[in-house]
């Protein structure tokens, strides 16, 4: 990947604007759109790519690019085009004459993607409290299944890049490197506890202790699936009820 290092021209397809929906423009926005470069004062705009060519699979969340609106401290970029490299770990910015910016994740606060094909809103925010248990976590956008004042539930998306493996007697037939996707569950408990779980009903009682028995007789009226993300989002929200 050959990159060069340039001031981030006002081109996006849409908008910045505060909190407050003021509108920026010219220098002025230029100069906070460069707050997402990847060193600080300029982005990065990626002109070629190649290394994963002949790799099977794709390094981002979604291959399309979608449509986005990403938070920044009290700037918000509306409308935009975004790809979220997983691998990397790199929003992909393309502004409206084409080209492609790394902005860094870390300086998201939050970011709301569009599935281009199914249409689904993805809120993902960068969850510093799962520093407590990966440092790198917390550089990471996660994916907020529910937030409440006791407890969180976030989806961490991750990318690994398997290697070919066809020499071995024991390989299992790899002739390419693939790209993998992978996913894991993160439970904040008050005081920032952050537990890596399994999505089920033994795992979600054990993490709610004290109230353990109210949780399991409404899980059982509701006939909630704790094998699944919305099922855990109905019964933290019933624990924060409590």
């Amino acid at each position: 990947m050959k990159i060069m290092y340039l001031l981030l021209l006002l081109a996006f397809s849409g908008q910045l604007v505060l909190a407050q929906s003021t509108r920026l423009s010219g220098l002025e926005a230029d100069n906070n759109l460069r707050l997402l470069g990847t060193d600080g004062t300029s982005s990065a705009v990626r002109l070629f790519d190649n290394r994963y060519a002949g790799v099977k699979g794709n390094p981002f969340f979604r291959n399309e690019w979608c449509k986005a609106k990403i938070y920044m401290g009290n700037l918000v970029f509306e409308d935009v085009n975004v790809k979220y490299d997983l691998y990397d770990n790199k929003l992909l910015i393309k502004n409206s004459e084409g080209k492609v910016y790394e902005a860094l994740p870390v300086k998201v606060n939050q970011l709301e993607l569009q599935d281009s094909l199914t249409h689904q809103t993805y809120v993902m925010k960068r969850a510093d409290a799962m520093g407590a248990a990966d440092l790198q976590l917390a550089q990471r956008l996660a994916i907020s299944i529910y937030e409440g004042d006791k407890v969180k539930l976030y989806l961490m998306p991750q990318k690994t890049l398997l290697k070919a493996s066809y020499q071995e007697s024991y390989s299992a037939n790899r002739t390419q490197d693939e790209f993998v996707y992978k996913e894991d569950y993160y439970l904040i408990t008050p005081g920032n506890a952050v537990k890596n779980v399994k999505l089920s009903k033994r795992n979600l009682l054990k993490a709610l202790p004290n109230k353990q028995k109210e949780v399991e007789a409404y899980i059982a009226s509701e006939r909630i699936n704790l094998g699944t993300a919305s099922g855990w989002a109905k019964a933290l929200a019933f624990y924060e009820s409590l």
